[in-house]
């Protein structure tokens, strides 16, 4: 038998419900396998919350590592019946032995919401071997001090779809806000030179050369006219 521990930190994205508006989460852990579930454990209802947190710790054995599963469901608490609003399976064969595993994911199997669920899951004494450069624990409240005393130790094992919300609680720093990454400056690729094309330039037809001649004098009583001169262009005369 080995040892599951789950910590239910909260939600956020939640959004109103159409019946009641805004509403009161609730979430159930249920333990079970391909052929029977179980309904483990039930966290307190958080009224009128959209990003609520619980904080809640629930410890498990487990017998079949290979098929055990946890499932999480979220629910809104209303006077005649409940809404689902969530629902996220955990399979236990993917743990590594001593290392929380804190993550938020997203509910899917509704169209009411599309909340995400903050977990935190330790495999105390089960799973994969864990890596040298893993932060290893024994239990969810030593992570839990950890995360107090050194949240960079902490934020290197969480997994995030993104950017921790506020809970609607104090207790919101217990569950340790994930590092902010700088964002990448866009690099804008420089435009391509253009390309050069040849052209084909006929070949120029030779100068023409000039050629003239002088017109004879005409005789007359006033003397000669002044000569012009005639032109003839193309082949000199032979």
């Amino acid at each position: 038998m080995g040892r599951l521990e789950v910590r239910v930190c909260g939600a956020r994205n939640i959004g109103h419900t159409q019946r009641t508006g805004v509403p009161d989460p609730y979430v159930k852990v249920v333990m079970g396998d391909r052929k029977k579930t179980q309904v483990k454990y039930k966290t307190k209802v958080a009224h009128n919350s959209l990003n609520p947190a619980w904080n809640e710790v629930v410890k498990f054995q487990i017998a079949d590592y290979d098929s055990a599963q946890v499932v999480f469901e979220l629910w809104n608490d209303n006077v005649i019946v409940d809404d689902l609003m969530g629902v996220y399976r955990l399979s236990v064969n993917g743990l590594t032995r001593r290392v929380v595993k804190d993550m938020w994911v997203i509910l899917t199997g509704t169209h009411l919401s599309s909340a995400e669920l903050h977990l935190q899951v330790l495999a105390v004494d089960f799973g994969a071997d864990p890596q040298p450069s893993s932060t290893m624990v024994h239990s969810i409240e030593e992570y839990i001090g950890a995360a107090a005393t050194n949240p960079e130790m902490v934020a290197t094992e969480t997994k995030t779809t993104a950017s921790a919300g506020d809970f609607d609680s104090v207790e919101k720093t217990m569950c340790g806000e994930p590092a902010m990454g700088i964002p990448l400056q866009a690099q804008v690729a420089p435009s391509p030179q253009p390309l050069l094309q040849a052209v084909y330039l006929p070949p120029q037809p030779p100068p023409q050369v000039m050629y003239y001649q002088q017109i004879p004098p005409q005789g007359g009583y006033y003397g000669a006219a002044p000569q012009q001169p005639y032109y003839i262009y193309g082949q000199p005369p032979m």
